[in-house]
C-alpha cells in the first residue's frame, strides 16, 4: 500500500489531464495506467476478470508511457477491455513489458463518464524530484 497521493486530476480546458507520481518509474507507470481507467469509469467496479500481455517500444520513457496509454486505449475501444490494473514486469530504455488485468465493459455496472480519443505529448515530461517520479498527462476527450 502507498502513503503518497498516486495521481490527481487537474483543470483543463477541453481535454483531461492528469499528474501522476511513483516511487519507481514501474510504479509511475503503473499509476498512469490506473488514472487512465479512473478518467473512464469508476475503477472500483472493474475486476480482475482477464488479463493480457503487452508490449510497447519506444525511444525514451515519455514515448514508452504514450505508448502503453496508447495500448489502453485501443484495447478499450477495440475489445472495450477495461484495465483494471497494469503490472509492468519489464522496462528499459525502449521497451516495456506488462500485464494487463481487467475485465470487458459490462455497461449494466460500468457508467463510462467520458470518452478518450488519444493521449497527447503536450506536457508530457517524466522527471524525478527527490524520490518520486512525477509527470503530467493530457488525454485528447
Amino acid at each position: 500500500m502507498t502513503n503518497y497521493t498516486k495521481y490527481r486530476f487537474l483543470d483543463h480546458t477541453g481535454d483531461a489531464a492528469v499528474e501522476v507520481f511513483g516511487t519507481t518509474l514501474e510504479e509511475l507507470f503503473e499509476n498512469s495506467a490506473e488514472a487512465f481507467t479512473s478518467l473512464l469509469t469508476d475503477l472500483s467496479k472493474v475486476k480482475n476478470k482477464t488479463t493480457k500481455n503487452i508490449t510497447v517500444e519506444g525511444n525514451d520513457n515519455d514515448q514508452l508511457l504514450l505508448n502503453l496509454l496508447s495500448e489502453l486505449i485501443f484495447h478499450y475501444d477495440v475489445n472495450r477491455f477495461l484495465c483494471f490494473k497494469a503490472n509492468i514486469t519489464n522496462i528499459t530504455s525502449n521497451k516495456l513489458t506488462a500485464t494487463l488485468e481487467g475485465e470487458i465493459l459490462d455497461e449494466s455496472k460500468h457508467e463510462i463518464y467520458t470518452e478518450i480519443k488519444a493521449v497527447t505529448y503536450h506536457e508530457l515530461n517524466i522527471h524525478k524530484e527527490g524520490k518520486m517520479y512525477k509527470t503530467k498527462i493530457v488525454f485528447d476527450l
